[in-house]
């Protein structure tokens, strides 16, 4: 079980491809548990969900609208409780569809080749960094529990502020990257506050850490899949 929460902020959309917003890869071999925007067919702009385990689908959620707005801060989850995974978009569990339910259960433990993460592409099959997105990223928390929808709601509630490192749903936190806002964060090494998993930056330039005030929010700039994690 667990849960991811990030706040998104896409430049643009209207896009056509499928960029990656926070995704755990096989290096090697077409193995990955990927949160990202959709393409038109999902509809476009719809937030989607896809674990693959040696090229076989497990599992494939996604919005039936659009969730995200070009310029607009969205707050985004997944919660998998180990039964039947649900997506939420600013703090609610919007409609939502499944394509594909081969094994809705599988999460990390089921993926033995997992070997990367990364925030704002995704890396996977040989093919390297690939289908960056073209926005910001803030505020990146790992759970290692199922958080109920009024913890999602809280979490959405924070706002994208300078957040306390206690609130209601720290219990379980594993991982919290601030994307700009903890002491160590720069061009190379985004902190993780929590679990100690820094990340390192690629291709990511003091230039790119953003003050940004919607909702109080701190951000990064990742008009280039900047951002990607170490291995985990």
């Amino acid at each position: 079980v667990g849960t991811w929460s990030a706040w998104v902020k896409i430049v643009d959309a209207a896009v056509t491809t499928f960029p990656g917003i926070i995704t755990f890869g096989d290096t090697d071999a077409n193995t990955f548990i990927n949160l990202h925007m959709a393409a038109p067919a999902l509809p476009q702009s719809s937030l989607r969900f896809l674990v693959t385990d040696a090229g076989v689908d497990q599992w494939e959620l996604h919005t039936n609208a659009a969730a995200f707005v070009s310029g607009i801060w969205v707050h985004v989850a997944v919660v998998q409780n180990g039964v039947s995974p649900v997506l939420y978009v600013n703090g609610s569990a919007v409609a939502q569809t499944f394509n594909t339910t081969t094994n809705k259960a599988v999460w990390f433990n089921n993926l033995t080749g997992l070997d990367n993460g990364r925030i704002g592409c995704v890396e996977s099959s040989g093919v390297g960094n690939s289908t960056f997105l073209n926005g910001n990223i803030d505020e990146v928390r790992f759970y290692n529990t199922n958080l109920t929808a009024a913890q999602v709601t809280a979490l959405y509630n924070l706002g994208c502020p300078a957040e306390a490192m206690t609130s209601l749903t720290d219990a379980n936190l594993i991982s919290h990257y601030r994307m700009g806002d903890a002491p160590l964060d720069s061009a190379t090494v985004i902190q993780d506050v929590k679990g100690g998993y820094n990340g390192t930056g690629v291709n990511l330039e003091t230039a790119d850490l953003q003050y940004s005030t919607p909702l109080l929010a701190q951000s990064v700039n990742m008009e280039v899949g900047d951002l990607t994690l170490g291995k985990i």
